[in-house]
This record gives C-alpha cells, sequence and structure tokens, in this order.
C-alpha cells in the first residue's frame, strides 16, 4: 500500500485509506477489523468510494480529512485541465504567478463580470480556485461561439433582470448570488440549487444572449396590460388610498390593477344601459377616497381584482345608489 495515508478509528472497525488517486473507505465484512501487510487486505473487505460514504460512521475529524482529500483531488484536476501550476509563486524566480487567460477576450468577459453588483459573484483571479479555473475555461469555450459584445451584454441584462421586480425569479435572487461558471453552463450537482426554469437550460448565458423580449416574454411575472389608460386612472385611485406614490408599488400590485381594469371594462361591455368605464371607475374612487358611510377598506391591492368585489361589493354600491333598481338586472363577469 505505497503512497497511501492510513487512518484508523479508535475501535479499529474501520480502515481510511486516501490515496493519490482519490479517497476509499476499505471496511470489514466479518467481525475482525482489515488487516494490512505487504500492501494487500484481506478479502473479506470491500472498498467503497467517497459519495457513499455514511456521516453516521464516521467521526468529525476522519470526515473532515476525507473531505479535504477530496478536494485536494478536485482543485489538482481543474489546475491541470486549465494548463496551470499549482503553486502561487515561479519556484525558480520566485515571481508571483500570473494567470494564463488564453485571450485578451477572456480577461475582459472576466473583468467585466466582476465589475457587476449583486447578486453576481465577484471572483479572484486566483489560478489555485477551481471556480477560477472552471470559469475561465467555460469563456473560452464560449467565445468561440459567441462575440465578446453578445457575451458582454448578456451579462449586463441578466444583472438588470435579476434585480427587476417584473422577474419571475425576483425574489429567489434578492437572497442568493450566481457564480459566473453556474451562469455560463452549470453542472447537474449546481442544477439542484437553481430554479426550476433555469434547471432544464444546459446554459443560461444562451437565453440571455437571445435578448430582453425573449426574457420578458418568458420569465416575466408581469401581466400584459391591454387598457394602460384604465390601469393608469385605478393606480393613481390606489395611490391615493394608500397615501404612496406610483414607484413604491410592487410587480403583485400593478399585476392586480391590470385585472381589475380588464374586469371594468368586461363589467361595462355587459351592462352598457346602466354603467360605462368611466361611471364603474368612479364608483371604485369613491369606495376607496370619497365616501365615508359603508367605506370599502381593502388591505391590499387584490382586494380589487377578486371576485367577491364584482360579485357583490360593487353590485351592493350600484344597487345602493340607484344605479340599478333590480338586482336581477345586473350581469355579473
Amino acid at each position: 500500500m505505497n503512497d497511501m495515508k492510513l487512518i484508523m478509528e479508535n475501535n479499529g472497525n474501520c480502515l481510511y485509506s486516501t490515496k493519490r488517486i482519490g479517497v476509499y473507505i476499505v471496511r470489514s465484512n466479518g467481525n475482525f477489523p482489515p488487516l494490512v501487510g505487504s500492501g494487500k487486505i484481506l478479502r473479506r473487505c470491500r472498498i467503497q468510494s467517497i459519495p457513499y460514504i455514511k456521516k453516521q460512521a464516521l467521526t468529525k475529524e476522519v470526515r473532515a480529512e476525507v473531505l479535504k482529500a477530496h478536494r485536494e483531488k478536485e482543485r489538482k484536476k481543474w489546475a491541470k485541465l486549465s494548463n496551470r501550476r499549482l503553486s502561487r509563486t515561479d519556484s525558480i524566480t520566485g515571481e508571483k504567478k500570473i494567470p494564463k487567460w488564453g485571450t485578451s477576450s477572456v480577461k475582459i468577459a472576466f473583468s467585466h463580470w466582476r465589475k457587476l453588483p449583486f447578486p453576481m459573484v465577484r471572483h479572484k483571479p486566483n489560478p489555485n480556485q477551481i471556480v477560477f479555473s472552471k470559469s475561465i475555461l467555460l469563456l473560452q469555450k464560449y467565445l468561440r461561439k459567441y462575440s465578446l459584445q453578445q457575451i458582454m451584454a448578456a451579462m449586463d441584462l441578466a444583472n438588470e433582470t435579476f434585480n427587476s421586480p417584473w422577474f419571475i425569479y425576483y425574489r429567489f435572487f434578492r437572497t442568493r448570488k450566481i457564480a459566473l461558471h453556474t451562469f455560463i453552463q452549470s453542472s447537474p450537482k449546481e442544477k439542484r440549487y437553481l430554479p426550476s426554469s433555469f434547471a432544464h437550460k444546459k446554459s443560461i448565458l444562451k437565453e440571455f444572449i437571445r435578448g430582453e423580449k425573449y426574457i420578458r416574454k418568458n420569465y416575466s411575472f408581469e401581466i400584459e396590460d391591454k387598457h394602460p389608460e384604465i390601469t393608469q386612472s385605478l393606480i393613481d385611485i390606489w395611490c391615493t388610498y394608500e397615501k404612496t406614490n406610483e414607484e413604491y408599488l410592487d410587480q403583485q400590485d400593478k399585476n392586480n390593477l391590470v385585472r381589475c381594469a380588464n374586469n371594468v371594462v368586461k363589467f361595462a361591455d355587459l351592462n352598457p344601459q346602466f354603467v360605462n368605464v368611466r361611471s364603474v371607475i368612479e364608483v371604485i374612487n369613491g369606495m376607496l377616497n370619497v365616501w365615508e358611510t359603508n367605506r370599502f377598506k381593502p388591505d391590499h391591492s387584490g382586494y380589487l381584482a377578486n371576485n367577491i368585489f364584482w360579485e357583490k361589493q360593487l353590485p351592493k354600491q350600484l344597487l345602493r345608489f340607484g344605479t340599478f333598481t333590480d338586482k336581477r338586472d345586473i350581469k355579473l363577469i
């Protein structure tokens, strides 16, 4: 068992070996601990690799040692793939080692990513870090398919989208960061921590290269506004009721008022002999801001779009003021 580091638990039931090529656990199938001698292990022992380690079977110190060896193996793997030496300084000159970017476009794209604010991770250009090696390799790969301007524009669009309230995963990226290599091409393990729509895509970068129009169509929480003038009137009424400005309304409030505007048009079309769009808006304004008796006091804008408002509360007010004389004359949505 040359070039092997052995760790024995206190009870002697388990033997852990860390070889140059990986990390293994040697367990005994019988009641006797495994024997080691002249590089051979008893046939009664079985070898189990690191992905199948059970945390309950390891002590804290042994688990830390095993995982440390596994990380070292991964670091050497990516350092070898990226054609970099593992030492921070040159062994001959002693000078600080400079990362090999491959091309100037890779360096420009990486520097541009580092300038972007949250939720983008600001990676350090350290060749000893696996994340840096992965990012450089993937940038080199995708710069063969797309231009530097396309990739930088996609990065800017992604950062703006992640911080926009209309984005469907806006709340997700408010508390989580995203690394460059995950943004370019996420591995199967990394996809477990991404939103469902992005987890099914090979590359998030490719999605944003398609442009803002595509992103708004497929990843927007924003509802299409078919009646912008009516919606704006309702926004003004709601801001007066809430005593706030339009800029402080979130996307959910705006979506509710868009639904309310659609219901205003439908209700007016179903009852053209009694009401029109303007009169319905005036009744809503009166219920919220004018009338003191039996005043309608909703907690949030969703009350203006739900069925209770349009089937009970609004018809009740219209009957109260004589717009309708009989409840059976009202055609509901």
